[in-house]
């Protein structure tokens, strides 16, 4: 069985109704229905079937079943996977909120991407190049090889002597630093 030919319209009432009716004019006109004018709902009704038929113009009806459940199994895998990533999304945005917050600001800039970035690469790797060690006076880790020390930094650390200010005696010369860690809260 053939449908009725497209364009497809909501016309004139037929001979003794009060409504429209939804009419194919393609070759010959053909009445596909009544359209009560006074229920907003049955001409939404027309119109969307009149819409949808128009816009199908030229599919058969076979392809046209068969393309809608192919898309619509393809939209459900699409929503899932789109349901995916927007999980993964909020995991890593809730992971950059809480490195954000990590992240000290920068003294001269504040929320400073250059420092964020350092600061991230330090936490990473906490031993730095001994020749990059504050020479002020604050205490920090110096790894001598297998050997640690904490001590104050100064001018006299760096001499080509392996002593520093407080008579130790270094087998071997600092290498590497670090900051001192803060040390863990107590916890009942």
């Amino acid at each position: 069985m053939k449908h009725s030919p497209e364009p497809w319209i909501i016309g004139e009432p037929r001979p003794g109704s009060s409504g429209g009716t939804v009419v194919s004019i393609g070759v010959r006109p053909h009445y596909c229905g009544e359209v009560d004018y006074n229920d907003e709902t049955d001409i939404a009704n027309a119109e969307r079937i009149v819409a949808c038929v128009n816009y199908c113009q030229g599919i058969p009806t076979k392809e046209l079943t068969t393309t809608l459940q192919g898309i619509q199994g393809d939209l459900k895998d699409a929503i899932a996977l789109l349901r995916t990533e927007i999980h993964v999304t909020n995991l890593l945005l809730t992971d950059r909120e809480r490195l954000l917050d990590a992240i000290p600001e920068c003294p001269a800039h504040g929320q400073c991407v250059t420092y964020a970035l350092e600061w991230v690469e330090k936490q990473r790797h906490p031993w730095r190049p001994v020749s990059t060690a504050p020479r002020n006076g604050t205490r920090i880790l110096m790894s001598c090889g297998p050997s640690l020390y904490d001590g104050p930094t100064t001018g006299q650390v760096w001499a080509d002597t392996a002593f520093d200010d407080s008579g130790t005696v270094f087998h071997r010369l600092p290498t590497h630093w670090m900051p001192i860690p803060e040390l863990p809260e107590n916890t009942p």
